[in-house]
């Protein structure tokens, strides 16, 4: 099947934005980008178009880095009150929750990502359950299975647990390891870890240098938390976070670095070098008061970076384009060492650059001939100079289509877009008749 969507403004991401731009979209994937009033889209008589007004389309958002385990966790309600007190409470969590509240918290964290435009994410779970639950939703990206391990028998089991996992099939989504972070895994773990990753072939995420506690883990230190002093205490001291990576492997073999406050001068270029990308969570950092990464300093360096929003239990919502207005603000706070960039510059990193860093670049996170029809349509209230001043504000996807698929229809839009749905209407790319949980807007926390 062969649809054309045209807007007021596409962003591509590769390109300049297009004023009155359409995307020519045929079995599920990209043909053609440019001006509705140029050829090829000024001749496409009797093909299905979706034309709604004051529109913007983009390149479907990419979330590198998420927790869709915790989208039904209470810290949504509270004061944050730093890490410390803030990982007490995420362990008293993680000991009450069920199979069943995992699965829910899962699909609505799902629902909330397609809701924000996302089509694509870097999950860490803690079951493994998102690998059978987002491709359901019709979500991509990769699904880290997470790797606690505070004692060696726990070690041994759940990484023998994992390693199967990773050999399971799935559909839809990638799989990867996500050792939590260097205070809590054994180093040996960590290093088998990576050995895994290496053997599969697979992507490894691992929160480091997330807090200025963790780098005093690395040095003699008396005031250490009773449940990761045995790791702490076998942990090398008189380095960096980033060096401890290094000398575990993990700088060597693709990974995604998540946070990455504590960073030093030689950690810089040693970053840089790396097969690394550093996941920026700009919001989370600031809700845990553990402070900002220089991003000035690692994008000059030649870091790799991308933005992500970390889990519900840190941050109040899913939306990768509010963290991107939240970092403006801080560029413009903190212009020494807090990066201002330019607006194209923050789309990128929440789009073309995630996608690379989940090894997924050559098929989505711009809107290119020939990458699958990945895309998201946002409706202004009114028209629009600057798309991206439209774009970067609290805004609600109205349609999110996924491989050339509408996942996501918001009900405000839905009797607008019935025509154009009824052109298409039982082609194989396109469901026949919407899943009720996919379209129920109201169904999602506020």
């Amino acid at each position: 099947m062969t649809y054309c969507i045209i807007a007021d403004w596409v962003l591509p991401v590769s390109r300049p934005p297009i004023k009155n731009g359409a995307v020519l979209v045929k079995d599920g994937r990209i043909s053609a980008v440019g001006s509705a009033d140029d050829p090829p889209f000024a001749d496409l008589t009797g093909i299905p178009r979706l034309h709604l007004p004051y529109s913007l389309l983009m390149a479907g958002i990419v979330n590198p880095h998420t927790h869709l385990d915790n989208s039904l966790c209470p810290h949504l309600s509270q004061v944050y009150r730093g890490f410390y007190y803030w990982i007490g409470r995420m362990a008293e969590f993680v000991r009450n929750e069920t199979e069943g509240s995992t699965q829910r918290a899962i699909e609505i964290g799902a629902q909330l990502s397609l809701k924000a435009g996302v089509t694509a994410v870097g999950d860490i779970s803690r079951s493994g359950s998102s690998a059978t639950i987002l491709p359901a939703w019709g979500l991509r990206g990769i699904v880290f299975g997470e790797l606690i391990c505070l004692s060696e028998r726990e070690s041994v089991d759940h990484l023998s647990f994992l390693e199967n996992w990773l050999a399971l099939p799935s559909l839809g989504v990638a799989k990867g390891l996500a050792p939590h972070s260097p205070y809590t895994v054994l180093p040996e773990m960590l290093k088998k870890a990576v050995l895994i990753a290496r053997k599969t072939g697979c992507l490894i995420s691992l929160h480091l240098g997330e807090s200025p506690f963790e780098r005093s883990f690395f040095h003699d230190q008396e005031v250490v938390p009773e449940v990761v002093r045995p790791i702490v205490s076998l942990l090398p001291k008189g380095v960096t976070p980033v060096q401890y990576a290094g000398e575990v492997g993990l700088l060597s073999h693709p990974c995604l670095l998540v946070h990455c406050i504590v960073l030093t001068e030689t950690d810089l270029p040693r970053l840089a070098d790396s097969k690394a990308w550093i996941v920026h969570c700009p919001r989370s950092n600031q809700n845990l008061k553990v402070g900002q990464i220089p991003l000035s300093q690692l994008l000059n360096a030649g870091g790799r970076v991308c933005v992500g929003t970390d889990g519900l239990a840190s941050v109040p919502s899913l939306d990768p384009k509010e963290e991107v207005a939240f970092a403006i603000q801080l560029g413009q706070m903190r212009r020494r060492e807090y990066a201002s960039l330019e607006p194209d510059q923050w789309l990128s990193l929440i789009t073309l650059q995630p996608a690379r860093a989940l090894r997924l670049g050559h098929k989505i996170g711009s809107l290119d001939p020939g990458k699958d029809a990945d895309c998201a349509l946002f409706i202004s209230p009114e028209p629009t100079s600057d798309p991206y001043e439209f774009l970067f504000r609290r805004l609600d996807a109205s349609v999110v289509f996924i491989q050339g698929r509408p996942r996501w229809v918001d009900p405000t839009v839905q009797e607008a877009c019935s025509r154009f749905f009824s052109l298409v209407e039982g082609h194989p790319l396109f469901p026949s008749s919407p899943k009720k949980k996919e379209m129920k807007a109201e169904a999602l926390p506020a």
